[in-house]
């Protein structure tokens, strides 16, 4: 009986796990660190005025105690929780980044600690400095308008658009305050002439953007008709025999309607054709036979302007006696460009032998050559000029029986009539110019340009500037000091060629500036890496800044020690990291400053090092 109690006792005691006279289940040690975590307030978040730091701990046997640290300081301690500390943000500074980090231990004296978080500490909200943005959508630049314009302009702001201000030559014509922002300009209530367009963009914190000027030109007083009308002499071919009545065919067409066609013979108008189709019925007949005869058309449109078709040379034979010599112009080239002499060849063969070659010159002989090779030379500064005429050769054999050359057009241009042609370099349409600005035009001629003449007067007042360049680079330096401030300013550019034809460029509207001062700061960020990122061996820190003038500097600093300073886009800085120890965080910063000095810091990253050492 003793023995099965001292049985059911020892049972007893293994089952209750504890420790008899006689033997000892010992204890796992305990090698787990507390679970710890930051919940209130979000790593990067901003703060204000009262935040409530909540820690959240946790341990598999006993939490000892959690400590709280606030920019490296302690500000809570105790081993019960709720784990929670109210943070009056307006005592500590402004404007400012500050760390918040928490630590744990466990009654086995495990330990952790989280990763120091940073927020900005913002109670005072800045003054919006961000200027909105904008586009004049329509019209564009340097276009022709007419009637009823719809100037629409395309507006943006971080916080938003208060209105948008419409001038015509720097007058202030109108201000929409609603989407879309636009404006009607009834274009026929002002003169036929260049303007420049420009709008103000204001956000509602009073920041404002200027775009434009742009030129544009009103032109709603039609264009008189000066396009003549054009055509062709369908039938007969230039240089056919005919024979009996022939019917003269013209195709003729105008850009309104066309008046007449007037058909001509050897220079005697013959029938004018008011309506389709354009024909007339000729009796060869009654012309010299085996000659040549000149067939000319003039078409008249509405307007009064003319075109006078080519001439074309047509051989009548109604009797058809002998053969004669072949014959044929070798130069110059049919409907070719003339000036100045002109020498006219012929080739003539027979087997009998040929005696002379006669040339013709709008159907009149204009001389004969008895020899090979057979040459005219025809002076064309005595004829009229922008002409078309009509050269033909005949050829006699020794029976005198004769050929006449198929007939060559030749247009006569001793006088140069070409515009010269160019455009404005720079400045560009609504540029903001200060100091000394070099404006720079592109000119070219068929013979050669003379000069190039720059007018530069402003919108609102009388200072009128003019100047001449006579050779390349077609240049003038505008001091734009002297010129009207804060105005918009017309440029006008007329290039004249050698013979004294001119070309009008597009005026360009710009904006003199000179007013320099600059209290906008540059816009930075940190690319890459990210804020919290493990990073080893070689990182590339990458930034982003721009300015609205531009930037001088971009600065990157690890651990607040200046470790780059660059000056060219793309801005990054290749941070060797292996000399780190493991595990060790760092704080990554990056600062821009534009040639006026101002400054802004990007929001600092902290990293985390890890490099297997």
């Amino acid at each position: 009986m003793q023995y099965i109690k001292t049985i059911v006792l020892l049972l007893l005691l293994l089952v209750l796990g504890c420790d008899g006279p006689y033997f000892k289940i010992p204890k796992e040690p305990d090698t787990s660190p507390p679970l710890l975590t930051i919940t209130n307030p979000a790593d990067q978040s901003t703060v204000s005025d009262t935040i409530l730091i909540t820690v959240y701990a946790f341990d598999n046997d006993e939490i000892e105690l959690v400590e709280l640290f606030l920019n490296d300081e302690s500000v809570l301690s105790q081993n019960e929780g709720p784990y929670e500390y109210p943070w009056i943000t307006t005592e500590y500074t402004e404007d400012q980044h500050h760390t918040i980090q928490a630590r744990a231990m466990d009654i086995s004296e495990n330990y952790n600690q989280t990763n120091k978080i940073q927020v900005l500490v913002d109670n005072v909200p800045n003054p919006d400095l961000v200027s909105p943005t904008g586009t004049i959508l329509y019209p564009a630049n340097g276009q022709t308008v007419t009637d009823t314009v719809q100037w629409v302009v395309a507006a943006a702001d971080n916080d938003g658009v208060a209105s948008v201000t419409f001038y015509i030559n720097g007058d202030s014509i109108t201000t929409d305050a609603e989407l879309p922002y636009e404006f009607t300009w009834l274009t026929y209530s002002v003169a036929d002439q260049a303007y420049a367009l420009s709008t103000t963009i204001l956000d509602i914190s009073g920041n404002s953007t200027v775009l434009g000027p742009i030129s544009v030109i009103v032109d709603n007083i039609p264009a008189p008709d000066t396009t003549p009308p054009t055509g062709n002499i369908t039938y007969p071919p230039s240089s056919a025999s005919v024979s009996g009545t022939v019917t003269i065919k013209v195709s003729a067409y105008d850009d309104t309607a066309v008046d007449q066609v007037q058909f001509s013979i050897d220079g005697t108008e013959k029938l004018a054709v008011n309506a389709e189709p354009y024909e007339y019925n000729w009796d060869t007949t009654i012309e010299t036979d085996q000659t040549d005869h000149l067939i000319s058309v003039t078409i008249t449109d509405q307007a009064g302007n003319v075109a006078v078709l080519s001439t074309i040379s047509v051989f009548v034979n109604n009797t058809g006696d002998g053969t004669g010599p072949s014959v044929t112009i070798t130069s110059p080239a049919s409907h070719q460009t003339v000036s100045g002499e002109v020498e006219i060849t012929a080739s003539a063969y027979d087997e009998s032998g040929v005696i002379r070659v006669e040339f013709y010159q709008n159907g009149s002989l204009a001389g004969t050559e008895t020899e090979a090779p057979y040459a005219h030379r025809w002076d064309t500064n005595g004829e009229s000029d922008d002409t078309d005429y009509t050269w033909a050769a005949k050829a006699f054999d020794t029976g005198e029986n004769s050929t006449q050359s198929q007939s060559i057009i030749l247009h006569v241009d001793n006088d140069d009539n070409v515009p010269p042609s160019g455009f404005i370099l720079f400045p560009y349409a609504g540029q903001h110019l200060s100091g000394e600005v070099e404006i720079q035009v592109s000119a070219a001629d068929n013979q050669g340009v003379a000069s190039v003449d720059f007018a530069i007067f402003a919108i609102n007042g009388n200072d009128t500037l003019e100047s001449s360049a006579a050779s390349e680079p077609y240049s003038f330096v505008w001091n734009t000091t002297a010129a009207a401030e804060d105005t918009q300013h017309i440029i006008q550019v007329t290039i004249t060629d050698l013979s004294g034809n001119t070309a009008e460029l597009t005026p360009i509207a710009v904006f003199v500036d000179n007013d320099l001062t600059d209290t906008t700061p540059p816009v930075v960020s940190i690319l890459s890496p990210v804020s919290g990122q493990i990073v080893s061996d070689s990182v590339t820190v990458s930034a982003f800044a721009s300015d609205n003038v531009g930037v001088a500097v971009v600065n990157f600093f690890i651990d607040n020690s200046l470790m780059l300073t660059d000056t060219e886009s793309p801005y990054s800085y290749l941070w060797g990291t292996q000399a780190l120890a493991d595990s060790s965080e760092h704080i990554i910063r990056v600062s821009a400053l534009d040639p006026a000095g101002n400054e802004t810091n990007a929001q600092p990253i902290i990293v985390t090092v890890q490099n297997g050492n």
